[in-house]
């Protein structure tokens, strides 16, 4: 997923997609994204999240933690990372 929001909308919300069998939810804001109510999900899918990011400091957490520089990568404006199709929570600051 990438992220590309009109710069008047905060966030959306999108119910019941489906990707290789598994159902989910996904929430996103300007620096978010969230991925909840996950069913049938085999611990192999992933998922890639773009989030556009503006700025020299950069913290990305996921589900509250901090993740190490190496679990992600930041360019072209973008913060780039690779989760579980799991309920995750990904916070830009």
């Amino acid at each position: 997923y990438t992220v590309a929001m009109p710069s008047g909308m905060n966030y959306f919300k999108t119910e019941n997609l489906t990707f290789r069998g598994a159902k989910y939810d996904i929430s996103v804001g300007q620096d978010f994204f969230r991925i909840d109510s996950v069913r049938n999900a085999s611990a192999d899918l992933k998922v890639e999240i773009k989030l556009p990011y503006k700025g020299n400091e950069i913290t990305v957490e996921k589900d509250g933690k901090v993740l190490p520089t190496g679990d992600y990568t930041v360019e072209d404006g973008y913060v780039t990372l690779t989760v579980a199709l799991a309920e995750t929570n990904i916070k830009i600051k």
